[in-house]
């Protein structure tokens, strides 16, 4: 795997820096999944760097493979209350900006952090980052 350097990790993470996103709780598993392509154009919008952003997520899925499912990252990446399937089929580039970023700074304040080539990053944008791997 190609290393990731600092203008290609600011690239893809800066994007993920202005957002936020918790985890869904009290969701049957019937309304949790996702089918991958609902988000697909959103996200694809969301990193500057798509290439960054795909060594970021792949990064990430080596320390976490049981988290490689899209339906998985799907749910846990969309708000508290909400239905996944229903939240990603609607929001905006804009909401997802916002969303990403306040749950970013969540996961800064609770210690809900990974290492992934030295860098410190917020377990959401790891995941964000990883569901753009596997889309």
């Amino acid at each position: 795997m190609k290393e990731i350097g600092r203008r290609g990790f600011l690239g893809a993470v800066i994007g993920a820096f202005v957002a936020s996103t918790t985890r869904l709780r009290g969701v049957p598993a019937a309304e949790a999944a996702v089918p991958a392509q609902v988000s697909a154009p959103t996200l694809s919008a969301f990193f500057a760097d798509a290439a960054a952003a795909a060594r970021i997520g792949a990064a990430y899925l080596a320390v976490a493979p049981a988290e490689g499912d899209a339906d998985f990252l799907f749910t846990e990446l969309a708000p508290v209350g909400a239905v996944p399937a229903d939240y990603w089929a609607t929001v905006t580039i804009d909401q997802l900006h916002l969303d990403i970023r306040e749950a970013v700074h969540a996961d800064f304040e609770a210690g809900e952090i990974v290492d992934i080539g030295g860098w410190q990053l917020a377990k959401t944008e790891a995941r964000l980052a990883a569901l753009s791997t596997l889309l």
